[in-house]
């Protein structure tokens, strides 16, 4: 059975009408056929082929299309070129069969593991009374009943509510907690329902519905009777008012600190009167006359640094050879000089306080009758 649409191979025969036999070693450069689809003729699409020559001689097959099997009935039909032989035309009549596979979209049913029809798409209409075999509306109510009772669904209308009606963390107990296990037994009816947020929102709320919000002077009666703030505010700015009073607090601080400041003002004008004498970098204090009132007080201070310098010990020290030396140098090479020393032929070597240590060295010009001295060291 040929499947309509569907491509398909068909085989045909070539006889030769002089042997009485197939004939074999046709082509398609030998053959023109014909494909004659619903009563309209057409080449082929594709070229026949011989089967077996040594086997099967003079049985060819050729391939059908999709397009080419898209009929009720087919004929194959043709000649060949050769003389005495001649195409034997077979006819084929197709069949609309599911061309899918099964279970697939055009293709046959099948049942899944509970014996149900796969792949039906339209809603089956059902008989209740066929399958009950009476009316089954007393069943099926029952069935609903017990299934809504089962989930809790008859207690939004119907029946009373506990709070173990209702679980924990479900939508419901969430809206009526605030706890982070939400709890319906937090729920109170007679003063968080919407009836008595309203009703508290009327008697209660200057912003709820129901209210009007208060007067300026209704504002103002409330912040004299109540506001103890503003009543301070008003005692502090009474006593301002008497204390910048003439001869208040305040008023006698104003006028000592505006006196304090006209004597300071004052000051500050002698002060300019002596800088400006003075002049710019001293230029106003040259020719300073003596004051014979500076004399004890000079000598004084000349007196005290004259003590304080020649009457502590100075640290012995001298100069080198050819240098120039401090007052203090000076006066300890002058005590080498004249104090103790030794001659060594042309060599003197004078020394320091102690005695025995090397201060300065002299070279004279002859060991005997010297005329000259000079530093060596």
């Amino acid at each position: 059975m040929a499947t309509r649409n569907v491509s398909m191979t068909i085989t045909f025969v070539a006889w030769d009408t002089s042997n009485n036999v197939g004939k074999t070693g046709q082509s398609s450069s030998n053959l023109t056929l014909k494909w004659i689809k619903d009563g309209t003729a057409a080449s082929p699409t594709n070229s026949p082929s011989e089967v077996d020559s040594t086997n099967a001689p003079g049985i060819y097959k050729i391939t059908l299309s999709a397009t080419e099997a898209d009929c009720n009935i087919g004929t194959l039909a043709g000649k060949s070129d050769t003389a005495n032989i001649v195409v034997l035309p077979i006819t084929i009549q197709f069949e609309r069969l599911p061309d899918a596979d099964p279970a697939a979209n055009g293709g046959l049913p099948t049942v899944d593991a509970n014996n149900h029809v796969n792949g039906v798409q339209d809603t089956l209409s059902v008989n209740v009374t066929q399958i009950e075999g009476s009316d089954a509306t007393d069943q099926i109510n029952a069935a609903c009943d017990a299934a809504i009772e089962t989930y809790g669904l008859d207690h939004l209308v119907s029946a009373s509510v506990a709070g173990s009606d209702v679980a924990d963390n479900s939508i419901v107990a969430k809206l009526v907690s605030k706890e982070s296990t939400a709890d319906w037994d937090d729920y109170v009816n007679t003063t968080e329902s919407l009836q008595a947020l309203r009703d508290r929102g009327d008697s209660a709320w200057t912003t709820g519905g129901g209210g009007s919000a208060p007067t300026v002077a209704e504002i103002r009666a409330e912040m004299d009777s109540n506001s103890t703030k503003l009543a301070a505010i008003v005692a502090d700015t009474n006593e301002l008012q008497t204390d910048w009073a003439n001869g208040g607090r305040l008023d006698l601080l104003l006028d000592s600190a505006i006196s304090k400041i006209d004597v300071v003002d004052g000051i500050v004008d002698n002060i300019l009167v002596d800088t400006a004498e003075i002049g710019t970098a001293g230029a106003g204090l040259t020719a300073v006359p003596w004051n014979s009132a500076w004399d004890a007080e000079v000598q004084s201070e000349c007196a005290d640094a004259l003590t304080a310098h020649w009457t502590a010990a100075m640290t012995e020290s001298y100069a080198s050879d050819n240098a120039a030396a401090t007052p203090v140098q000076m006066l300890h090479m002058i005590y080498c000089a004249v104090g103790q020393f030794k001659i060594n032929s042309t060599t003197i070597t004078g020394y320091q306080i102690d005695g025995s240590t090397t201060a300065m060295t002299w070279t004279m010009d002859d060991a005997t009758n010297p005329t000259e001295r000079k530093r060596a060291t």
